[in-house]
């Protein structure tokens, strides 16, 4: 399955590696967990290229301890992971102090969002908390979760939600999902960067 960190990740490689790490608790160790008793990405990096975290858990047969902030710090993961295969740019998970999740190309400030299927007044929503009115971030990226599974992705430029504390998008129409799946914004934000230096 390739390498990362210097090291071929077969599947038998991760099981090792995971069971080591849960041995004591029988939990999915989170990608902030396996970052640090590793030391480096490349074993949470791998988990995301075998299936992702709960598909792992499952073949092991390990329970997935839920944890919001841990929900949200794997999705980084996955958007970095998302970034750099679609576009080779250099992508930096940054530390939650930070106003925003992920830095491109040392530029560009990308925020994570994740937001579960809700039932508000019979209709069903995606509904986004985006913290403060006037945005730290250039580009928000926004996981609809539905079953566990990515139902879609919202790539929206932060200037579109300025003054906004809260993004909703409606299960199935929103006026927001001519941003679906439009990941073109951080070529273009980086492309735009580039030409200010």
């Amino acid at each position: 399955m390739g390498y990362s960190h210097g090291k071929k990740w077969t599947f038998e490689k991760v099981k090792e590696e995971v069971l080591k790490i849960s041995a004591d608790s029988g939990i999915m160790p989170s990608f902030k967990t396996m970052d640090l008793e590793t030391g480096n990405k490349g074993l949470s990096v791998a988990v995301s290229r075998y299936g992702g975290y709960k598909v792992v858990a499952e073949k092991l047969g390990l329970k997935v301890k839920i944890c919001e902030t841990n929900f949200g710090r794997d999705f980084e993961i996955i958007c970095l992971q998302e970034i750099e295969k679609k576009f080779s740019f250099d992508c930096e998970q940054m530390t939650v102090k930070y106003p925003y999740d992920l830095l491109v190309s040392g530029a560009v400030k990308v925020d994570v969002k994740v937001a579960k299927k809700a039932k508000v007044h019979n209709s069903y929503y995606y509904s986004f908390n985006l913290e403060k009115k006037a945005q730290t971030c250039d580009i928000f990226v926004c996981y609809c979760i539905d079953d566990d599974k990515i139902a879609k992705i919202y790539i929206v430029p932060a200037a579109v939600l300025s003054g906004k504390c809260q993004l909703s998008v409606g299960i199935n129409h929103s006026i927001y999902d001519k941003y679906i799946n439009q990941w073109h914004y951080i070529t273009d934000y980086v492309e735009f960067m580039k030409g200010c230096v």
